[in-house]
């Protein structure tokens, strides 16, 4: 079972229920003739749509004319993609799916996403044998180490889980004034400076007045924020690797745009969200009923995602 597949609307499904799905979308994608083929590796895919946007893949090998189940995983499709200098295609050593991994500007933790179209991949390392006896295996010598692909675009997408919407981090310029709170800063310097040891000492808050007016601050929280203010006021967003493979980033992102879907088997709704975070923007699908708090344009989402790449 794909523990993502609750994303896209698939709570609550049993391994058993998810065994029929997976028949019943080999049979649609059979009698619609809609299969992706590598017929060199005998590889191929099914997509099966169960909204406007998010679907399963099925992924597996061609025995004659008969297409065999190897593994499946959901998906979100979208429209949106950035171009990458460089990317590097690996295959996974215990399964058929390929992973990429894309530098980061600035010398940022490389991006590791899951490729959600294997079967382009395959045709690419075609275009790149070495010869007729060129094999694509995954022991020995010949073993596929990997490709790396230049000027490249890939359409990013999460699958979340385990989410919360938290409020908006403050307007630190709001809050503190347009010189981002060195007005503030100062005051409060100086008040310490001037106040008697035990004021200092005893007193929980500092009053002063400035330009932006009257401002109260805290000097247990000047002198460790991190004990009394919420952490995630103090950092905006993030995006940071919690497991592998791209499996278990951990993402705090601003909430730009939402909406809602239906998965059509289910009945189950979910939301897609377009999630600003570390100044990029992708688009996630996390099931409705995983989710606290209620999601709005301005608010930030907290959760579990597996990142995805189109790789085009």
């Amino acid at each position: 079972m794909n523990l993502f597949m609750r994303s896209v609307g698939f709570k609550g499904y049993s391994a058993h229920d998810e065994d029929a799905l997976i028949r019943r979308a080999i049979s649609a994608g059979i009698k619609s003739g809609k299969i992706l083929k590598n017929n060199k590796h005998e590889k191929a895919m099914i997509v099966y749509g169960i909204s406007p946007s998010a679907g399963v893949g099925i992924y597996g090998h061609m025995s004659g004319d008969r297409f065999v189940y190897d593994t499946h995983f959901p998906y979100l499709f979208t429209n949106r993609s950035v171009k990458e200098k460089e990317i590097t295609v690996f295959k996974s050593l215990t399964n058929e799916n390929f992973c990429g991994v894309a530098e980061q500007a600035g010398g940022d933790i490389p991006r590791v996403f899951f490729v959600s179209n294997p079967i382009d991949m395959l045709f690419e390392i075609d275009s790149r044998g070495t010869g007729a006896d060129y094999d694509y295996k995954t022991e020995g010598d010949s073993a596929l180490k990997q490709i790396v692909l230049n000027d490249i675009s890939v359409s990013y997408s999460g699958l979340a889980i385990a989410a919360s919407v938290l409020l908006a981090a403050y307007d630190k310029k709001q809050f503190f004034g347009n010189d981002g709170g060195k007005e503030t800063a100062g005051a409060v310097a100086g008040l310490e400076k001037d106040a008697p040891p035990e004021a200092v000492k005893d007193k929980k808050t500092i009053r002063f007045d400035t330009e932006a007016g009257k401002r109260e601050f805290s000097l247990r929280s000047n002198l460790k924020r991190a004990e009394t203010e919420d952490i995630l006021s103090i950092v905006d967003t993030h995006i940071y690797p919690g497991g592998q493979v791209g499996e278990g980033y951990v993402v705090l992102a601003n909430i730009t745009g939402i909406r809602e879907e239906e998965n059509m088997i289910t009945g189950q709704r979910f939301y897609i969200m377009t999630l600003q975070m570390n100044n990029e923007t992708i688009e996630a699908a996390v099931n409705t009923a995983d989710v606290i708090g209620e999601p709005k344009v301005g608010r930030r989402f907290n959760a579990r995602m597996w990142l995805q790449g189109y790789v085009m």
